[in-house]
């Protein structure tokens, strides 16, 4: 009898001991859980954040989330993109190459380091990222027009074309990859093939003040001044004060030799912005043409008191002081030139002349 009573005070406490170890397993997974849970709920706000524009808090939420669980991979991709728009890049490529490590990762993570070298000028790193990308994910448009952008900086001009075309055949109304095509075609002397992408992607895109600015210097360059003048004043139409637009339809009247019309829109860059240098050197340029030398002198010293190290002002006022019978000023302002590296067979007739002195 005693031993039957020994045996059941040992099983009690046997099966008391495995009761406390069972609940022990439950205290530590639901802590894991409320851990985990807690770590989606940050990520989630993460989330909401991130769609509210918020980066400093989404950031944030982000590393909570990542805190709770540092295998997170979604909450690690998510702040590798929010760090690279609060251009806090080489934390960004820090959560891009740790994402590498991971397995099974599907996230466009090498794109993603693409567009971070890419805004840190590490172009070489930039283009191997995207040809990585691209051998796995080679319906990619944007990640063509990307290494567009890449080669083109680069000045391999006839690579970026390349890019920019794969780009297009991917998506054939992608405006900004005709448009960029088109200044890489330029850049080639292909200005015929230059000039249709240019219209096609103010085709696709007809209130874009840039494609129609680039079509106009392309004209320009090509003295079609009559088509350069319209589409810049189709550009004033959609941004009446646009002083690069006044400035440039200024310089296409003045190299069409309408110095009145000239001269109005270098007013008016000038009344819209007071402290645009070139615009004073350019009205300079138009009292110099019609022999108003007193007033081209004044224009371009105002150009000077603007920005003090605008070169063709000093090398334009040098030419008018010279016209005014000022060596001594005109020999000053075609050293200065020179200083400022403006070099021209103009400022070295300047030299003989202030050489004679």
């Amino acid at each position: 009898m005693k031993m039957i009573k020994k045996l059941l005070f040992v099983c009690c406490i046997a099966i008391t001991a495995l009761s406390n170890a069972q609940d022990e397993v439950l205290v530590i997974e639901d802590k894991a859980s409320v851990k985990l849970k807690a770590s989606q709920e940050a990520y989630n706000n993460g989330v909401i954040a991130y769609s509210s524009g918020d980066m400093v808090k989404a950031e944030a939420l982000y590393t909570k989330a990542l805190v709770g669980n540092e295998r997170f991979a979604k909450a690690l991709y998510n702040r590798a993109v929010v760090r690279h728009q609060l251009n806090k890049l080489h934390l960004s490529i820090k959560d891009y190459k740790r994402l590498l490590t991971t397995t099974n990762n599907d996230y466009p993570v090498h794109l993603g380091l693409a567009r971070v070298y890419f805004d840190r000028k590490n172009y070489q790193e930039a283009e191997e990222h995207l040809i990585h990308h691209l051998s796995k994910h080679p319906k990619d448009a944007k990640a063509y027009y990307l290494l567009g952008s890449v080669e083109y900086i680069s000045e391999k001009y006839e690579e970026s074309s390349d890019a920019y075309s794969k780009a297009i055949d991917l998506n054939p109304k992608y405006s900004d990859a005709y448009h960029d095509r088109a200044s890489a075609y330029k850049k080639q002397d292909l200005l015929i093939k230059a000039s249709v992408d240019y219209k096609r992607a103010i085709k696709l895109k007809p209130n874009s003040i840039l494609y129609k600015q680039n079509l106009a210097a392309l004209y320009r360059d090509n003295k079609e001044y009559g088509k350069a003048i319209n589409l810049y004043s189709e550009a004033l139409h959609l941004d009446a004060n646009n002083q690069i637009l006044l400035n440039n339809r200024g310089r296409a009247y003045f190299e069409n030799n309408n110095f009145e019309q000239a001269k109005k829109d270098f007013e008016q860059v000038i009344k819209v912005n007071a402290n645009y240098a070139l615009a004073y050197n350019n009205l300079g340029n138009v009292y110099y043409k019609i022999k108003d030398y007193h007033q081209a002198e004044s224009q371009y010293t105002k150009a000077l008191s603007v920005d003090p190290a605008l070169g063709i002002a000093y090398f334009n006022r040098g030419n008018v002081r010279e016209m005014l019978r000022n060596t001594n000023g005109a020999c000053e302002d075609w050293t200065k030139a020179v200083e400022y590296n403006v070099i021209s067979s103009v400022v070295a007739y300047g030299g003989q002349i202030c050489n004679k002195k």
